[in-house]
């Protein structure tokens, strides 16, 4: 957990210094521009060394500002950072660990936003991304599978870049096999999330009606049908065999391999309907919390659960299924949220509220 948490001036924080010891959930409400945000992404910047907004860390700095400094008791370890324009960025680390390589394996920080609902709902590249994380976090030999795969893709790429065919085709079996265990390993992981998913949809009212959370695996494969080819019996490695052997002048006018694993997608299915497509955005909402927490939940053995950054991720979530969230939220170890407004329904003896205005932080 986060014990204490001190900040002097990053962006419109000017300075202060909190105590969170003991406390599982922090609400901070304020209107838009008030430093909510500002606030979860210093916490996130302190343990990660980087902005969970992507920008550089010189755009963390007040206006006209030259530093900022950042502060954390966690886990019996502590951590301070400071920028300076100047001389760059330094940090100490102190206590039951002794670097911030150690400190992140004690200390995850995980930051969702109200964009969560595009976490399955953008482009096949984010969902693959997201997929491949967790198998390769929860199967044994995923990386080596995932590493086999990358190597011989590259490889591939690079023969058909140049225009060698004959090099290229040379890969192909090689090609085939690897991708057949890439597509295994998502298909598993996605029964094992989408199980876990299912376990809870009891607490949710917009979902516990539905059937089963379910997916559906949009293979290369596919293309082969979709072209008219025969493919008979055959396995997922002939199938892929049998595709690059059938497009490999398309392949390479194109110059890169245009079928594989990196050319898949996948959905989830709600009562056998694509969530995406079909549902309303707050389901959308709740079904992409869920993933996430099922990764979590199927992690926790090895990683732990993280502490939980809530950015305004309950905008579009009514009150029934606000609760369906926060009952599952009780395993987590913290969890800071924000809001525009108070809400009663927080409000809980784990509960403590924090006012922000103009970017100066008091207890409610």
């Amino acid at each position: 957990m986060v014990e204490k948490l001190w900040i002097s001036t990053f962006r419109n924080i000017d300075q202060g210094l909190w105590s969170f010891e003991g406390v599982k959930r922090i609400g901070l409400v304020g209107n838009n521009g008030n430093g909510k945000s500002n606030f979860l992404e210093a916490i996130y910047t302190l343990v990660n060394g980087k902005s969970f907004r992507g920008c550089p860390v010189s755009d963390l700095l007040p206006f006209g500002g030259s530093k900022f400094a950042l502060g954390m008791d966690s886990c019996g370890t502590r951590v301070y950072t400071e920028f300076h324009k100047e001389k760059g960025r330094s940090v100490q680390v102190s206590g039951t660990c002794t670097d911030m390589a150690s400190l992140k394996k004690n200390l995850q920080i995980s930051y969702f936003s109200s964009d969560i609902v595009r976490l399955l709902a953008e482009s096949p590249d984010a969902r693959r991304r997201e997929l491949d994380r967790f198998c390769k976090r929860y199967f044994k030999d995923a990386i080596a599978i995932y590493s086999r795969f990358d190597a011989l893709l590259k490889q591939k790429n690079k023969a058909l870049k140049i225009q060698d065919s004959k090099m290229a085709r040379l890969f192909h079996d090689q090609l085939s096999v690897a991708s057949a265990n890439v597509v295994a390993l998502r298909q598993q992981g996605l029964a094992i999330i989408t199980d876990k998913m299912s376990a809870y949809s009891s607490f949710f009212p917009a979902v516990k009606n539905l059937s089963e959370v379910g997916f559906s695996y949009v293979s290369s494969t596919e293309a082969m049908s979709k072209a008219g080819t025969d493919s008979g019996d055959l396995g997922y490695s002939n199938l892929m065999k049998s595709l690059y052997d059938c497009h490999s002048s398309a392949e390479l006018a194109a110059g890169f391999s245009l079928y594989g694993p990196h050319r898949d997608d996948f959905s989830l299915l709600l009562s056998g309907k694509s969530m995406a497509r079909f549902y309303s955005r707050g389901i959308n909402k709740i079904s992409n919390i869920l993933f996430r927490f099922a990764t979590y939940d199927l992690m926790k053995a090895e990683l732990g659960l993280p502490i939980l950054l809530f950015d305004d991720v309950f905008a579009e979530v009514d009150s029934a299924n606000q609760k369906g969230i926060l009952h599952i939220l009780e395993d987590f170890p913290q969890l800071f949220f924000t809001a525009l407004t108070y809400d009663a329904s927080f409000t809980t003896p784990e509960t403590v509220w924090y006012q922000i205005t103009d970017g100066s932080i008091t207890k409610r």
